[in-house]
């Protein structure tokens, strides 16, 4: 099903596109990210992994420039990205926006006048920003959302190696020539990654284009109002409504709260502490209590689970429930956050603890 296509004055809203499920359609990764994002500039090379392996796709660059006249733009999703094999700069800037987000990365879409890539941190990952490490660029940006003047001392940052650029629609082939950064330096209609980053850096000092704003995809990534929407998935024509469509029960008072294992325990404790703003009383609530609509959060490895998010661990062994909210049956603990994450990666080893904790109950 094709996404509503995004009005342009909603700025923000572009950045509900960048799903970071996307990355469930790559192929195989020639090796694990996670084994190059702490070396010397991982980051970067974290990245020509990804990219590398987007332009094994074998995309085609559709040559539709961005209409801001029309007031609007259709972006493709990814199963039509990838089942097409055709992207515009503002599909693939958002499709790789999506995927580094994914792998710990710190993406920002930057829109030019009629054109679309990526600025991405150089020195720091999203769980580093998350305990406490302090960006380069914060100060370029409100609420996620930089304006033309910010954009333009992105470059300066790119300079110093803070950060580097990357012109997307390097790794899909088009056979236009011209002396736009994006169609330059191209070897067979594609660009090698060290080309995409340095047309990139170009794009940020094209006078041809000037520039109109960039979005940081990992601050709006925790703002409520601007989670991703659901894509479809490899194998899965439309998003899945939840896998349980109603309200688990909650254990006896033969069970107690003494339905996961230690083990099993300690690894609730891990997967529930990828949830972001996890200290949050409204995160707290929304695991113990539920929320109106499925709502599909994006993923941020905060490192050590909260003290608050471990009381809930003790409770679901049977060492106690968390005292701000008395009862809390980890039955309803573990469906509510499948409901948030529902499509991603963690959903599927979240269902297997509910699938245990449920059949211990005894339901």
């Amino acid at each position: 099903m094709p996404w509503e296509p995004w009005i342009f004055e909603e700025k923000r809203r572009l950045a509900r596109y960048a799903n970071p499920a996307a990355a469930q359609w790559l192929p195989q990764l020639e090796r694990n990210p996670t084994d190059l994002i702490g070396h010397p500039d991982g980051r970067l090379e974290t990245a020509r992994l990804l990219y590398d392996a987007v332009y094994g796709a074998r995309l085609n660059y559709a040559l539709e420039p961005i209409d801001f006249q029309a007031g609007q733009q259709t972006i493709r999703q990814p199963s039509e990205i990838f089942g097409s094999r055709r992207a515009t700069c503002l599909d693939l800037a958002v499709l790789f926006g999506a995927i580094l987000l994914e792998y710990e990365l710190l993406p920002m879409i930057v829109l030019t006048r009629g054109h679309a890539f990526l600025v991405v941190s150089r020195t720091l990952t999203r769980r580093e920003v998350g305990a406490g490490a302090v960006r380069a660029e914060k100060g370029l940006f409100d609420d996620g959302l930089a304006t033309s003047a910010g954009v333009r001392e992105l470059r300066a940052l790119v300079d110093r190696e803070e950060l580097f650029a990357l012109e997307c629609t390097g790794c899909a082939y088009t056979a236009e020539k011209g002396s736009a950064p994006e169609r330059k330096g191209r070897v067979g209609g594609r660009m090698l990654f060290e080309r995409a980053v340095e047309a990139g850096r170009e794009q940020l000092s094209y006078r041809a284009r000037p520039p109109l704003f960039a979005l940081d995809l990992h601050s709006l990534s925790q703002h409520p109002a601007y989670q991703p929407y659901p894509i479809e998935l490899p194998g899965i024509q439309n998003p899945p409504p939840p896998a349980v469509a109603e309200q688990p029960k909650e254990p006896g008072p033969q069970t107690g709260g003494g339905l996961l294992t230690l083990e099993e325990r300690d690894r609730l404790v891990e997967l529930l502490g990828m949830l972001p703003n996890i200290g949050s009383s409204a995160m707290r609530d929304s695991l113990l209590f539920g929320v109106p609509q499925p709502i599909r959060l994006s993923l941020v490895s905060s490192g050590a689970a909260a003290a608050d998010l471990r009381h809930l661990g003790e409770g679901a062994h049977g060492g106690g429930a968390p005292q701000a909210h008395g009862s809390c049956p980890i039955e309803r603990v573990i469906f509510n956050a499948i409901r948030m994450v529902d499509g991603s990666r963690l959903a599927a080893e979240l269902r297997q603890l509910y699938d245990g904790a449920k059949g211990r109950a005894g339901t």
